[in-house]
């Protein structure tokens, strides 16, 4: 019945199969591991060139609203421009103070209170002055919508990935 010459063996065949299907456990268990860690970092991929696509969706976007508003400043500046230099009638020189505090108010400049009421006429028009004043104008203008633009870039960009992050909680 019982073969104490066999027993040995008998404990090191089932000891043998315990490992056996032990490391074959380990091995599926690792591969099942490796493939789902595979597929996060797919997934995580996926995501992160969807969410990249959408930010150059977003700024092209805001480029292109930005390129069409900067060119209707653009145009009403030559519009307004050559009205002020053609259809405003001239009536007399700019004094120099009126020039030296406009031009140190362009620069953000201090100015001098002697200077700046220097009564005597300048060789510059009025309709030139007006002219100058329009183009400052315009640039302004540009600039503002230069920052509209870039805070609505951000705000855009800002929802997009705040978006991803919730869809990554999920």
């Amino acid at each position: 019945m019982f073969n104490l010459a066999t027993f040995p063996y008998k404990v090191a065949f089932i000891a043998l199969a315990i490992v056996s299907a032990g490391g074959a456990g380990y091995v599926k268990g690792s591969g099942d591991a490796a493939n789902k860690a595979q597929k996060q970092v797919i997934e995580s991929l996926t995501k992160a060139v969807k969410l990249e696509q959408e930010l150059a969706d977003a700024k092209e976007h805001v480029i292109t609203e930005y390129v069409d508003r900067i060119q209707v400043v653009k145009e009403k500046e030559t519009t307004y421009v050559e009205t002020a230099k053609t259809s405003v009638p001239s009536q007399f020189n700019v004094s120099n103070g009126w020039l030296y505090l406009h031009d140190t108010a362009a620069t953000a400049g201090n100015a001098d209170r002697a200077r700046s009421s220097d009564a005597s006429a300048s060789d510059v028009k009025d309709n030139q002055a007006l002219a100058t004043v329009v183009s400052n104008y315009s640039i302004c203008l540009q600039n503002a919508q230069q920052l509209t633009s870039l805070q609505q870039w951000i705000l855009d960009a800002k929802d997009k990935i705040d978006k991803a992050e919730k869809e990554k909680k999920k």
